[in-house]
């Protein structure tokens, strides 16, 4: 759900984005970035923070039949737990992502991209 909702929040207000760095309105881009940010938290912590806290019950229901013991649910949950960190972390660089090509950073882009990457 999160990696659905970022990229169609990001879409509503890239050409917005665009818009105030081709004019070099920077008060503006910043406010709007700020507001991005602040919605996407509200919307995205949550959602991961539920399916963290509910992980377990949830890979239990849908996994917990035939060879799928307790060893390989716990294995799972802890799995799952650091994909959503994963998922969160994506759904912001998602943004700064579409800022920078906004920006005609793709230099940067690229560079952040391979270091995160690589290491």
């Amino acid at each position: 759900i999160p990696s659905i909702i970022a990229p169609a929040m990001l879409t509503s207000v890239l050409p917005i984005v665009s818009k105030n760095l081709a004019e070099k309105d920077y008060g503006s881009f910043s406010l709007l970035f700020n507001r991005f940010f602040k919605h996407l938290s509200f919307v995205i912590i949550p959602i991961c923070g539920l399916l963290f806290l509910l992980g377990d019950s949830v890979i239990q229901l849908l996994l917990h039949r035939g060879k799928f013991d307790n060893t390989a649910l716990e294995n799972t949950v802890i799995a799952f737990n650091y994909y959503l960190i994963g998922v969160a972390a994506h759904c912001f660089w998602v943004f700064v992502a579409g800022v920078l090509v906004s920006m005609g950073k793709v230099k940067y882009l690229v560079r952040s991209s391979l270091f995160f990457f690589g290491n």
